[in-house]
């Protein structure tokens, strides 16, 4: 048989090839080997980023599931909130007035709820049930406690005039210390954002107005309350 590749009849030539020809071989097989252990690397690591992906939708998928679980469900005192509240705001006896959301039946159910709790510490209200607002958007989310700002006193004319200033200051931190106890309550409770009572300007014989908004999207104070 008659070869034809180059330098087939060279010596030197030969040699050298045999020299090229091995050390390209033994380099390939290196790179085969390092191709194989890459590649696996490579392919772990693709399986680790697929189960944290998974787990990452599945976390994602409960915690949606959570959310909706949560703002679908029904606000109300426990036995022991309950107590709580009457307990500290019966040393007070104010004029107040309850709102909720009109045509949210939880806002209302809820709003219901707490009016019936404040008569029961002796607060007084002159209406039976709470008073269903069209609100705009957006809408009051939690329960908020509106406190009137202090009225000018009057002038003291005489000894009727100096009574009559003693029963407005005693009217006036007889609200702010109702509305800060019922306020600081509902907010450790967890079904308000803020501990402290908004300060309203309301024309003067406004009395204190409380608020029931729909269900916040994600729990109040979580850290002391997170399932409320």
């Amino acid at each position: 048989m008659q070869f034809v590749l180059p330098g087939w009849n060279s010596f030197a030539t030969c040699v050298k090839l045999h020299r090229i020809f091995a050390w390209g071989g033994i380099l390939v097989l290196a790179l085969v080997v390092v191709a194989e252990i890459v590649g696996q690397i490579y392919s772990d690591r693709a399986e680790e980023l697929g189960k944290a992906a998974e787990q990452n939708n599945s976390e994602s998928i409960r915690q949606l599931k959570a959310t909706i679980a949560y703002q679908n469900r029904q606000r109300t005192f426990s036995p022991e909130q309950a107590a709580k509240i009457e307990r500290d705001v019966s040393k007070y006896h104010p004029d107040f007035t309850m709102f909720c959301i009109s045509g949210n039946d939880e806002s209302k159910k809820f709003a219901v709820e707490l009016c019936d709790l404040l008569k029961r510490a002796g607060w007084k209200s002159a209406y039976t049930n709470p008073n269903p607002t069209q609100y705009n958007l957006p809408e009051p989310v939690g329960v908020y406690v509106t406190c009137p700002r202090d009225l000018p006193l009057p002038s003291p004319a005489d000894a009727a005039g100096q009574i009559t200033i003693k029963a407005f200051k005693e009217t006036f931190e007889e609200r702010r210390n109702a509305t800060a106890a019922l306020a600081n309550d509902l907010y450790e409770l967890g079904f308000s954002e803020t501990e402290n009572p908004v300060v309203g300007d309301y024309p003067a014989g406004q009395i204190i107005s409380i608020v029931v908004g729909r269900i916040p999207d994600a729990p109040f104070n979580p850290t002391t309350n997170p399932t409320r």
